[in-house]
């Protein structure tokens, strides 16, 4: 009987399963250790979250203020285009009398060149005439001074 005793206590069954709880409480902390290592992965997405979260409100703040920018830049184009269209009316008027003494102008200047054109042929027959007597005079004179002794 002693013998079944101690072949009890050697049992290679007890030796399985003693290798089997040493394996499960190797788990057991490998499962503590994913855990914490778990943890501190979600404490730091809920901080990368919340520092997103402050820079998308930061970007918000940011467009409303370029948006208040751009409507004062609207409200100033607006009052300058009012200002160019009323000195547009205020003008309009000095350029139409412009523009008409500038075409009354243009008109008398023809007239003056067809007038000036006009007597520049008379001058040029005129001056043709003054050549042409004295080439007659010349020849007068030629002729007069070969008859002289």
């Amino acid at each position: 009987m002693s013998g079944d005793l101690t072949k009890k206590l050697d049992d290679p069954q007890d030796d399985k399963l003693d290798q089997i709880i040493a394996i499960v409480k190797d788990l057991a902390v490998e499962v503590k250790d994913v855990v914490a290592q778990a943890q501190g992965l979600t404490t730091q997405v809920q901080e990368a979250v919340a520092q997103m979260a402050a820079q998308v409100q930061d970007l918000n703040a940011q467009v409303k203020e370029v948006v208040v920018h751009v409507q004062g830049i609207d409200t100033r184009l607006a009052a300058l285009e009012e200002k160019v269209d009323m000195r547009l009316q205020e003008t309009r008027p000095i350029w139409e009398t412009v523009l008409a003494r500038l075409d009354n102008l243009e008109a008398d200047m023809k007239a003056g060149f067809r007038n000036l054109d006009k007597q520049m042929v008379v001058f040029v027959k005129e001056l043709h005439k003054i050549r042409t007597d004295m080439e007659y005079l010349e020849d007068r004179v030629t002729t007069l001074e070969g008859e002289r002794p």
